[in-house]
């Protein structure tokens, strides 16, 4: 699951890990994002005080409230961290990868509080809160397809609205390639009937996607997402299939199956280990 930011969080991030590539030299730029966020956090805190003026008497509506509090502080204290360190590159690195780690926890609360609010105060309206349902309105919160390739489009469509961080979109976008170059590797090792050569391809077509997706992180040209967005929809569960077919040649490959009884054997072995059958090769037959 790709959780959902708040753009001025997203401006943070993405602003310090520019500074920490080298891609970024305005350090002025970073500062004021810094006093973007205090000031969400300030609107975020009135919020949650006019929450609290309800009185709901839920326990674990109540403890969600505490624990954003909490976050709210603690994320306080990485801003000062940052700004403390803004002029080394290592520590600012650190400072800004805990800041992200305390957002999301953030993120994922506040999702959960306005989907608590929604059902224990439906009548109330808390904007900063409410935000939290307008960033998941595109998603079913079911992934279509491979877990990869929907938190993949998840993140792009993120980065598009402004509300997911370019490293968020970076870690989902490695995950993917990653499954899918192993993939790849098992299939070369299979013999290219025609039940592979269709998977191979693609796999191989999404490879090209990803490879074209990748080239955002480079120019930030947009449209380089918008249409690797449109491959990975026509393929959502080009993965899963993949798998499914090659395990299934695997199996035909490396081992024999029983003609009496169907037990699945090692290609060394002579007699099935299940009801001791002679096993029974094609080349034997």
């Amino acid at each position: 699951m790709v959780l959902a930011f708040p753009t001025e969080v997203v401006q943070l991030i993405d602003t310090g890990m520019a500074i920490v590539r080298g891609a970024q030299r305005d350090k002025n730029r970073l500062k004021v994002c810094v006093k973007e966020v205090k000031a969400y956090d300030e609107r975020l805190r009135a919020s949650l005080d006019n929450i609290r003026a309800l009185n709901i008497e839920n326990d674990d509506f109540v403890t969600l409230l505490m624990l954003l509090g909490g976050f709210i502080f603690k994320r306080d204290l990485s801003l000062k961290n940052i700004e403390i360190h803004i002029n080394n590159n290592n520590l600012l690195k650190d400072g800004i990868i805990e800041f992200q780690k305390i957002s999301e926890d953030m993120s994922g609360k506040s999702r959960k509080l306005s989907e608590e609010l929604k059902v224990l105060a439906p009548s109330s309206t808390f904007p900063i809160i409410d935000d939290f349902v307008d960033f998941y309105s595109d998603s079913s919160g079911n992934p279509m397809g491979d877990m990869e390739v929907s938190d993949l489009r998840d993140a792009i469509t993120g980065i598009c609205k402004g509300i997911v961080p370019v490293t968020v979109f970076e870690e989902k976008l490695a995950t993917l390639i990653i499954k899918n170059e192993a993939l790849y590797e098992r299939i070369l090792k299979l013999s290219q009937d025609p039940q592979i050569v269709p998977i191979k391809e693609a796999i191989e077509k999404q490879k090209e996607t990803l490879v074209r997706i990748k080239n955002y992180s480079v120019n930030k040209d947009k449209e380089y997402l918008v249409k690797g967005l449109e491959d990975l929809k026509e393929r959502p569960d080009c993965l899963e299939k993949a798998n499914e077919v090659i395990s299934l040649k695997e199996m035909e490959e490396n081992f024999i199956t029983c003609f009496r009884c169907l037990e699945i054997n090692s290609t060394d072995l002579q007699f099935c280990k299940r009801c001791k059958a002679v096993l029974i090769t094609e080349v034997d037959s």
